[in-house]
């Protein structure tokens, strides 16, 4: 099997995207994957979804990926732009990351199982990232979770502020206070 195969397989790249190379880099320790796409004519615009023309591409662009044995993969591709009539010009949305990430959905996916046992410094020494990488993906996740909540009415709200100790110290509770249809209050 040839390594633009192999890679293809084990990325799940699929059309119009394909690996155009590998390139191993020893000295480095890297695995270097470049992906390029099928002559298409239509992309769907990232906004609404609807097929628009192709605009021109991004600038090369650069995205870490789970490692390849012990070897950090690194994907390199040159995103599409399409042409939406009601949305402009926009990145086309890729297979493989999230609008604005330098990280593949994987190694997103992989830092952030790793964060719900151990602390930030901990999984970015395990996956030889920064500390501001790792927090940078700890934050789109958390962006990520908001956007899906959904917004809950809350009828009973309860709220009480506590003092302990001597001084200006003072904890607030607030609760959300649930009635049971068989309690009754006593007057």
């Amino acid at each position: 099997m040839q390594d633009c195969e192999l890679y293809g397989r084990i990325l799940g790249i699929a059309a119009p995207w394909r690996v155009e190379r590998v390139e191993l880099q020893l000295k480095q320790g890297e695995v270097h994957v470049y992906l390029a796409h099928e002559n298409q004519l239509e992309w769907p615009c990232a906004e609404c979804g609807a097929s628009c023309a192709l605009y021109d591409h991004q600038a090369e662009r650069q995205w870490r990926h789970l490692d390849t044995c012990q070897y950090r993969t690194i994907l390199h591709a040159a995103p599409p732009r399409s042409q939406c009539s009601e949305h402009g010009v926009r990145v086309v949305q890729l297979p493989w990351a999230e609008v604005n990430s330098r990280f593949t959905a994987l190694m997103e996916g992989l830092a952030i199982a790793w964060l719900k046992h151990a602390s930030q410094k901990a999984v970015a020494e395990q996956l030889r990232l920064s500390w501001d990488e790792i927090h940078g993906i700890m934050e789109r996740a958390v962006e990520r979770g908001l956007a899906r909540r959904k917004a809950e009415k809350i009828p009973h709200l309860g709220v009480d502020e506590k003092a302990f100790r001597k001084g200006h110290k003072y904890l607030t509770l607030v609760s959300h206070i649930q009635h049971d249809k068989t309690f009754r209050r006593s007057r």
